[in-house]
């Protein structure tokens, strides 16, 4: 088989798409939206846009649900649903998400049926590096032995790699040895809707917020132990913090299999009435303009889309100093960067409390950045074009 040039490929790419005036797109995602997380969100999102500016877009999911076409999960069965919904969707473009093993029947299906089309590849989530917290049966959760060799082989066929922070790069690198040379970072963007005032009183009045200051947040999923070590630390600095401030209250929005750990936790520390899980949550705008401050201690977050979606809400924003979260994150500018402990967050939440010049300045400065550089309209503009080899 003839082997056409990458050059030559994305000369043919840009000329399907002067001719046609838009691109197919197909989507592979492990996750859609009943799975509630980053990931879901952004190729939600993404395809929503993707398509607002002309383009075909069709998302392929393991999971089912409205606006995703199912394929089994089952290997063998798997591969051959993908190539057989290919052979029909016909994309010029392949975007994969987050799962290397999906990249086996996109490559298949380029080499023999369309040589046209470009592989891309997002990686979402970083690596394993260790448990975060102390129970047993946290395992491993990622490519281990010779699915770690074949992954590795197979990222490398792809036309471009994408990630969405440089710390998640270094780190398949160096715990990995992906040795990925050759990437694109491009920071998640996203939207809010606009505030429906009265879902917004009601929010504050189902939850008693009415009487509660400070007002703290805190988003991710109860399913990975670096998240919730992190929502931890948050409840043991509320424990800190209600000496000096009876009133505080913390709100954390997530759900999964660590759940029971965290509502013990609250319950060790007599902590029933300064802290609210509200399972996920639909209505993100309502949510954020009812707190003060968000937090995010996460101890492993290869980016945080919940800390872009609080930077558009215009709030201040907490981060732990970890991942790929100093990367958006500018200390003292975009927010405050700390080391993930429970004294170090009173120190930080006390301090934009008792300053409020200050607190409110670092909110606009983070607006500022979100509302130019991490919005969904920038970010699908830079995938367009890394689509067809404009970057």
């Amino acid at each position: 088989m003839r082997r056409i040039s990458r050059d030559a490929q994305i000369h043919d790419m840009r000329s399907i798409w002067v001719e046609q005036n838009y691109l197919k797109i197909a989507m592979i995602t492990p996750q859609w939206l009943q799975t509630k997380g980053g990931p879901s969100s952004h190729v939600s999102g993404l395809a929503v846009q993707l398509r607002k500016m002309g383009h075909q877009v069709w998302v392929l999911s393991a999971e089912q649900g409205d606006g995703a076409i199912h394929f089994g999960s089952k290997p063998f069965k798997r591969e051959f649903d993908i190539i057989r919904l290919f052979m029909k969707i016909k994309p010029d473009i392949i975007h994969i998400h987050g799962r290397m093993h999906y990249i086996a029947p996109a490559l298949g299906y380029k080499l023999f049926f369309g040589r046209n089309c470009r592989l891309v590849f997002t990686f979402h989530t970083q690596p394993y590096l260790k448990n975060f917290l102390n129970i047993s049966d946290i395992g491993k959760r990622d490519y281990i032995g010779v699915q770690r060799i074949i992954g590795k082989w197979l990222i490398h066929r792809c036309d471009e790699v994408v990630a969405c922070s440089h710390s998640l790069i270094s780190n398949l690198n160096k715990y990995y040895n992906m040795n990925i040379q050759k990437y694109t970072v491009l920071y998640t963007g996203t939207e809010l809707s606009r505030i429906d005032t009265e879902k917004l009183e009601i929010f504050k009045r189902s939850h008693n917020l009415q009487n509660c200051n400070p007002i703290l947040a805190s988003v991710g999923v109860f399913s990975y132990d670096w998240k919730v070590a992190g929502h931890q630390v948050c409840i043991e600095a509320v424990r800190l913090l209600k000496s000096k401030y009876p009133s505080v209250k913390l709100l954390i929005a997530g759900r999964g299999r660590f759940e029971d750990y965290l509502v013990g936790l609250v319950r060790e520390h007599k902590l029933e009435d300064c802290v609210t899980f509200l399972g996920y949550t639909d209505c993100m705008r309502e949510f954020l303009a009812s707190t003060d401050i968000y937090v995010h201690m996460a101890m492993h977050e290869a980016m945080g889309l919940s800390v872009v979606e609080a930077m558009h809400a215009r709030k201040p924003i907490i981060v732990a100093n970890r991942g790929g979260l100093p990367e958006i994150v500018e200390h003292n500018v975009k927010g405050l960067v700390i080391e993930p402990n429970a004294e170090e967050l009173f120190r930080a939440v006390d301090w934009l409390v008792q300053h409020e010049e200050e607190r409110q300045g670092i909110a606009n400065n983070a607006f500022t950045f979100a509302s130019k550089f991490l919005s969904l309209e920038y970010f699908s503009s830079r995938i367009q074009s890394l689509y067809i080899g404009e970057h």
